[in-house]
């Protein structure tokens, strides 16, 4: 039987990262699912302190943000 394992971290690290950030989930969560199709790794995040938070974290991961002003 096959499983999957875990990526190495040089592909984890090839793998482009973005954050998406947008106060309705259901909007993050289809961009995640939509990103997540075309090999993207994306976190998100609905509240502009939980995104800078999460930047602050992990600042060289992510490469790309998204976001929408209203």
């Amino acid at each position: 039987m096959n499983t999957l394992a875990e990526p190495s971290a040089d592909f984890a690290a090839a793998v482009p990262h973005v954050l998406v950030l947008d106060d309705n989930s259901m909007i993050t969560d289809m961009l995640s699912s939509m990103l997540d199709m075309f090999g993207y790794r994306a976190a998100t995040a609905n509240a502009g302190e939980d995104a800078l938070a999460m930047l602050a974290a992990d600042r060289d991961r992510k490469s790309t943000r998204l976001n929408s002003s209203h």
